[in-house]
């Protein structure tokens, strides 16, 4: 058996082997089934109960509601109400166009579930374009564009309110037209990548990795006036939105509000130089792991699968590698390498999420090098007794790897994804006591302390803010920091001028989880400083003391607090 056929698709076959005709009807045929659990997925669970489940979907959605509202490009959740200078605004605008037809939330969770999914097969569509464009055979291309509609990873990006997908169609267009305007005369393919790059921009500004990366091998080719044209063009969109940001910057010195309309400022304003090496090395090991749970769809955290994931990574990046070499287009290649570089300081464990967007050149890269593999091993199969034996070993070895892929991946959109929504659904309907007595028994001005402000608001239309889960206790957090810094709610409600706070089934489990639900909860508990208002078995409401929210504490003073704890703490 030839060790090709080993790969990470579900079928390969040598295109001699097949009519052109038939092999796009195959070709095809398995595209359109590899959607039909996505497809499935978004109609049952079409009215959204994972919405909120990352925080900035539900952040995109009410600046969506915004736009639609004519109030401009703002956060309605937060007291203040800025505007909305963090998050570019493609996707919120797609967003608006359902607010526009269908005001009433959440009856139009299930348009909005519309609009994300039918971004998927256009993803995939473009992927294949990207992956023949690669050099990949016609089913070579369609077994990884399978995998990538089978993906868990994928299709739950399709199913929220989140930039990853709406980025990665603008990102796969802009690749396409890069390399087509290598062949074609004049600059109007590289002035229409420009665009296509500057919209990307304007979903996700990981995009401005693509200026860079483009920019370079632009020059790097010597194609100096498509280099200018593509800056250019996209130095408009870009340019733009800075110009605009900077108009409508927060002008205040509140630390919280900044954390949600200012990803350089709250940056600079929480990280310590003393905080970089602790990044650098949490966050590769993050990388190496999202890695390997993108292609396996999960992996664990224990030491095994972790030097597993890395020995993944690094295959995927070799493999990568190859592809340049084999194809000479180093565009893809190129912005990966951007997007890691930015990736590695950052002050978030960035996870598969974040690795979403570099799923084509990392299922590609691992593809290249099993096939490297398997051909070295084909080679040593025509050696001496014991080559031909660990040879084979080898191939056993690699044969299992691939045959994993695949099952993991339709197990993870089959099973795994379907149970991980119905358990988000049995939290949403856990928390809708605790949504309802609020939206009943609470001021019209009344502002909210809740781990999940957006969502919160969307249900309610009450304003307020969530406690920023900070690095400090993120990257080397236990139950004593976790207790400590909850303990300073009082304080933090007071400063922000918050009345009441809400902890419902689910809070937490971005980051600090059922430790973290504990430590709030029992600093809420604490009845010499709050009131305990409502309680249902998914929804906890407590109010501050009045004594203790009269009058105003100065500016800055909590932050102080907890930034001073910080040797501590670290």
């Amino acid at each position: 058996m030839d060790p090709r056929l080993l790969t990470i698709t579900v079928l390969t076959a040598d295109k001699r082997s097949v009519n052109p005709k038939a092999g796009s009807i195959l070709v095809w045929t398995l595209l359109v089934g590899a959607l039909l659990p996505s497809a499935w997925l978004a109609w049952r669970f079409r009215a959204m109960p994972q919405l909120g489940a990352y925080h900035d979907d539900a952040v995109y959605l009410v600046s969506a509601k915004a736009l639609a509202s004519h109030s401009g490009y703002r956060i309605l959740s937060l007291p203040e109400k800025p505007f909305q200078t963090k998050y570019p605004p493609v996707l919120p605008f797609l967003l608006s166009i359902v607010w526009r037809l269908d005001p009433h939330f959440p009856e139009n969770l299930p348009k909005v579930t519309a609009l994300c999914w039918s971004l998927l097969p256009l993803y995939v569509f473009l992927v294949f374009r990207v992956l023949r464009q690669w050099g990949l055979r016609q089913m070579e291309a369609a077994g990884i564009c399978a995998l990538t509609a089978l993906s868990p990873h994928v299709v739950l990006s399709g199913l929220m309110t989140m930039s990853e997908l709406a980025f990665g169609v603008l990102l796969m267009a802009a690749l396409l037209l890069l390399e087509r305007s290598m062949t074609k005369p004049g600059v109007a393919m590289t002035a229409l990548a420009g665009m296509a790059g500057g919209l990307a921009f304007l979903t996700r500004t990981q995009g401005i990795a693509l200026l860079i990366s483009a920019s370079l091998v632009l020059l790097w080719r010597r194609r100096w006036l498509q280099a200018a044209v593509f800056s250019l063009v996209f130095g408009v969109f870009a340019a733009a939105w800075l110009v605009w940001t900077h108009a409508h910057a927060y002008t205040g010195t509140d630390p919280v509000t900044i954390y949600y309309v200012d990803y350089a400022r709250f940056y600079l304003a929480s990280v310590h130089w003393s905080d970089i090496p602790q990044f650098v090395q949490t966050n590769l090991d993050s990388m190496a792991t999202g890695t390997a749970r993108l292609l396996f769809a999960t992996s664990g955290l224990d030491l095994a699968s972790r030097m597993f994931a890395w020995v993944i990574a690094i295959a995927a990046a070799s493999g990568i590698r190859r592809m340049v070499a084999r194809s000479g287009q180093a565009h893809f290649a190129l912005f990966s390498l951007a997007s890691f570089l930015m990736f590695v300081p950052w002050n978030w464990p960035p996870n598969e999420r974040y690795l979403l967007p570099l799923w084509p050149a990392i299922a590609t890269g691992f593809y290249l090098e099993l096939r490297h593999f398997f051909d070295l091993c084909r080679m040593n199969l025509a050696g001496s007794f014991p080559n031909r034996v660990f040879a084979g070993a080898l191939i056993v070895l690699g044969t299992v790897v691939c045959a994993a892929i695949p099952y993991r991946n339709v197990r993870g959109v089959l099973i795994d994804l379907p149970e991980v929504l119905e358990g988000y659904r049995g939290i949403s309907a856990a928390r809708q006591p605790g949504y309802s007595w609020i939206r009943e028994n609470s001021p019209a001005d009344a502002q909210v302390l809740t781990y999940d402000d957006p969502l919160m608001y969307l249900h309610t239309g009450r304003s307020g803010y969530a406690m920023p889960i900070l690095h400090w206790i993120t990257y080397a957090g236990t139950p004593d920091r976790s207790d400590a810094y909850f303990k300073t709610s009082a304080d933090f409600m007071q400063e922000h001028k918050l009345n009441y706070a809400l902890v419902t089934a689910g809070d937490f489990r971005r980051d600090l989880q059922a430790d973290g639900r504990r430590a709030m909860t029992a600093a809420l508990g604490d009845q010499r400083v709050f009131d305990q208002e409502f309680a249902s078995p998914g929804a906890i409401v407590f109010k501050l003391k009045p004594r203790l929210n009269a009058g105003l504490s100065r500016p800055g003073a909590w932050w102080a607090q907890v930034r001073d704890s910080v040797p501590a703490t670290q």
